[in-house]
């Protein structure tokens, strides 16, 4: 439905997916393309907004000052935590055996990939207005 892909002149490369057939069932779905074996992790649109604010803490946060550990619950839970130092700080998103690891150097672009997503899916969602004004209503379509 929707697919981007986020890269880093260091090869890193990582995919952000909006998937699914109808708004009830939206999964957003992140991917480490440079390990095409692992499976992705998948969110419902409460995980990914606990994303967008994880990365918003982590990216704000000092390079030598930790954050709580987050935990989103459900058939899609996931645990976010941030590990590293300095520059050197990642992301891991734990719903597998393996973590998905997003690192520092693709937080911003990843971060404003994710609200834009995430603002599609809620647009696709029945009943969506903008401000509580019927006549922005979404209408369906999808960039």
């Amino acid at each position: 439905m929707r697919i981007r892909d986020i890269h880093h002149s260091s090869g890193l490369r990582l995919r952000l997916e909006l998937a699914g057939n109808d708004p009830s069932d939206f999964l957003l779905q992140l991917r480490d393309l440079g390990a095409p074996a692992a499976s992705p992790v998948q969110l419902d649109l409460y995980g990914g907004d606990l994303l967008v604010g994880f990365l918003l803490s982590a990216r704000l946060a000092n390079t030598h000052e930790d954050i709580s550990d987050e935990r989103s619950n459900g058939p899609f839970g996931c645990r976010l935590r941030l590990s590293g130092r300095g520059q050197d700080r990642v992301i891991e998103l734990q719903q597998q055996a393996r973590p998905l690891v997003i690192s520092s150097v693709l937080w911003d672009r990843f971060y404003a990939e994710l609200l834009l997503t995430l603002a599609h899916a809620r647009h696709r969602a029945p009943g969506a207005f903008l401000f509580g004004d019927p006549a922005c209503a979404g209408t369906g379509l999808l960039h």
